[in-house]
């Protein structure tokens, strides 16, 4: 993710996120007094989603810096400037950690472990993570973007976008694995079907997880 910092320094007086916003009704068994962490808050959209849906003990973290100040010039006050594979909080400080659109811009497998089991480390037992994000696509555009990388060494599934960024697109068994190692259970997926940034379709899934405690 870090190699990715200075791209969306770049674009974040002006990115807009695509994801769609409507996975609040997976949340609804937590109180509002929770402790939501997101991870890859970037300009404060999906920070801002969740306070109007009721939650207002709301921490981002993003590892580009400007993404961070333009978070903190909407209003969000704690945001943190640090990577996902890094999580600067003690272990148990969360009932909630957020990922949406942010583990395709780890765009390795080891970063993408290493941060899932930050996630798990900082959840309290039983806390949830919920993730969104884009998935493999078998349109011909996408297979022949995915093929010209891998030829040039590449992981399966990157490719590097206009901006410089480096992404990933995962299969949902390969997302799966990754989760279950990290010592969390997969408690809903539903494959989905999104719209990138450059305005192409993509499919993509979102996965509620929790964590299983230590004693299971």
């Amino acid at each position: 993710m870090t190699h990715n910092a200075a791209a969306w320094n770049t674009i974040a007086s002006t990115h807009e996120s695509t994801i769609p916003l409507d996975f609040a009704q997976l949340l609804t068994p937590m109180g509002t007094a929770s402790a939501l962490l997101e991870v890859g808050s970037g300009y404060g959209r999906v920070l801002a989603y969740l306070r109007e849906s009721g939650w207002p003990n709301l921490t981002g973290i993003d590892v580009s810096v400007r993404m961070a100040q333009r978070a903190l010039s909407a209003g969000f006050q704690r945001i943190a400037v640090s990577s996902a594979t890094e999580l600067p909080f003690p272990p148990n400080s969360f009932d909630c950690v957020v990922v949406i659109g942010t583990m395709s811009s780890l765009s390795y497998r080891t970063d993408r472990r290493i941060a899932l089991a930050e996630f798990a480390r900082v959840l309290r037992p039983r806390g949830l993570m919920l993730m969104r994000d884009f998935a493999l696509t078998w349109s011909p555009y996408r297979l022949a973007r995915y093929l010209f990388y891998w030829l040039r060494g590449y992981p399966p599934g990157n490719f590097v976008s206009a901006e410089g960024i480096e992404f990933h697109h995962f299969a949902v068994g390969e997302i799966e694995r990754d989760i279950s190692e990290a010592r969390m259970r997969v408690v809903a997926l539903t494959r989905e079907r999104f719209v990138t940034m450059h305005g192409r379709p993509c499919g993509g899934v979102t996965i509620l997880a929790s964590r299983i405690p230590s004693d299971e």
